[in-house]
């Protein structure tokens, strides 16, 4: 399974749910967040607490710059403010969803995922927020749950609804390849999310249906074009971990038994 790191998740999620009308301490804090800037993104959500704004963004934004900071519990616990002060905000739920899968409370990120589709996306983006939210907890269903089928039945109402939504492209060819579900239709969803959106976890996804269904030579000049789009992500971005992409070549080499230009290979690790 792929994983993302959770503070740069973050930054554009919050940035897609934050509300219209805001408080100079929410301005202040969204804005220092988006430059990168925890600390004075917690200083000016803390201000603006202490001046008696109420609105529960403040608690999100402080929660997501504490995240940032390595302050787990202080995230988790602004998350819960939120939720308590506005139990009908569906990004309160989605991000205190975020930050429960990241600290491992699987059950809770789950109920927090589902709880956030029931409600009303107000946000900059919901058809997005939605898409995001569905993949997230198709996700953790799929690998954390062993619900392999719901996981599975959910992407594909999702699906339907858009087919040319890469994220849901690439998310449901991984597990259906993962699977071994409809290996085909995984791969024709794969060709379509690289299709649309060329990037090297698009192009992994692509290279892992390739292998699936014996294409090994396509894999493997697949995943080698995944290694160069993963080659240009500094430390710290979401898939700085493409350290599996480096994996994952080694073996499509192995199994085409390709020769393995060494020379590429370096170029991630």
């Amino acid at each position: 399974m792929k994983k993302e790191v959770a503070a740069s998740f973050l930054v554009p999620v919050l940035i897609l749910l934050g509300a219209c009308a805001s408080p100079s301490g929410k301005d202040l804090a969204s804005r220092y967040n988006a430059e990168g800037n925890y600390d004075a993104a917690a200083r000016a959500a803390t201000e603006g607490l202490q001046k008696g704004e109420t609105d529960p963004w403040l608690y999100l934004q402080r929660a997501q710059a504490y995240y940032a900071q390595g302050k787990h519990k202080d995230a988790l616990a602004d998350a819960d403010t939120a939720v308590d002060k506005e139990p009908e905000l569906a990004a309160a739920r989605l991000i205190r969803g975020m930050l429960r899968e990241q600290i491992g409370d699987y059950d809770g990120a789950i109920a927090d995922y589902q709880s956030a589709l029931k409600l009303k996306l107000e946000m900059k983006n919901p058809d997005l927020a939605r898409t995001r939210t569905i993949c997230a907890l198709a996700r953790l269903l799929y690998y954390k749950k062993n619900q392999k089928q719901p996981a599975l039945s959910l992407l594909d109402d999702q699906y339907k609804l858009n087919t040319r939504d890469v994220r849901v492209l690439d998310t449901y060819s991984w597990l259906l390849a993962h699977a071994g579900k409809d290996t085909d239709k995984a791969l024709v969803m794969a060709e379509s999310a690289a299709e649309f959106f060329p990037s090297a976890v698009t192009l992994e996804t692509l290279a892992y249906a390739q292998a699936v269904n014996a294409k090994w030579q396509d894999a493997v000049r697949t995943q080698e074009n995944a290694i160069r789009h993963a080659a240009g992500f500094p430390q710290g971005e979401p898939y700085d971990s493409y350290r599996n992409t480096l994996i994952n070549a080694l073996r499509f080499y192995r199994i085409s038994r390709l020769p393995q230009p060494a020379e590429r290979l370096l170029w991630i690790q």
